[in-house]
């Protein structure tokens, strides 16, 4: 099966490549991201329902979490008698829950429903769970503080939306495999987050002089 969108090993000077479709990135104005996100829109629509939707989904968690420098284990897209797909991490060995890494905790999750939002222009129909988990962690931390609550929900929100309009290269090259591959493990996906950013750091140094990439 040819792959929806190239790895980042295949872009070529500016583009990613969607079933001939040449897409341009980055995005110089905001007319260019809006005819791309309408192009992947209607890719999905030819797709069996949730796959791409998935795909994408799982991608966005996986990326969050390398920048977060968690482990990443395992990335499916294949459903199965309980999800649609998933992304398993391990935390790193002795966390401990304050507000900086609960905000982080809820970036990550958070990260699914926010890229559905970016790059298919809805909310991820599937993704409820995502925000009942910040919710239920977030209530059991600060079961009398409603502030602090919504306060380390929304900041993990805005951080997932940036990370996600920043890391996009990286999040759609893993899609990608995972449209054609079904699951990779976490080394596999690590070397295909790495491999993208890799690319866009050599593309941004062309065209600024300087690298802008970095992780959290």
């Amino acid at each position: 099966m040819q792959h929806f969108l190239a790895t980042a090993l295949e872009l070529d000077a500016r583009g990613i490549e969607i079933e001939g479709l040449t897409a341009q990135w980055p995005f110089d104005t905001q007319q260019e991201r809006d005819e791309f996100q309408e192009h992947v829109r209607r890719r999905e629509a030819h797709q069996p329902p949730t796959r791409w939707a998935t795909a994408i989904h799982e991608a966005a968690h996986a990326v969050l979490a390398w920048l977060l420098y968690w482990k990443i284990v395992h990335v499916s897209a294949v459903e199965n008698s309980e999800r649609l797909g998933n992304c398993l991490v391990k935390f790193p060995p002795g966390i401990t829950w304050n507000r900086a890494t609960l905000t982080d905790y809820c970036a990550q999750r958070l990260a699914g429903p926010v890229a559905m939002r970016e790059f298919l222009g809805a909310q991820d129909r599937d993704s409820c769970g995502d925000r009942q988990n910040c919710h239920k962690v977030l209530l059991h931390e600060f079961p009398d503080d409603i502030d602090t609550h919504r306060g380390i929900y929304d900041t993990g929100r805005d951080i997932a939306t940036e990370e996600v309009r920043k890391h996009q290269v990286a999040i759609l090259s893993l899609a990608g495999v995972l449209m054609e591959a079904g699951e990779v493990c976490g080394e596999d996906a690590v070397s295909i987050i790495e491999a993208a950013e890799q690319r866009v750091e050599a593309i941004e140094r062309n065209r600024n002089g300087q690298a802008t990439v970095s992780r959290i």
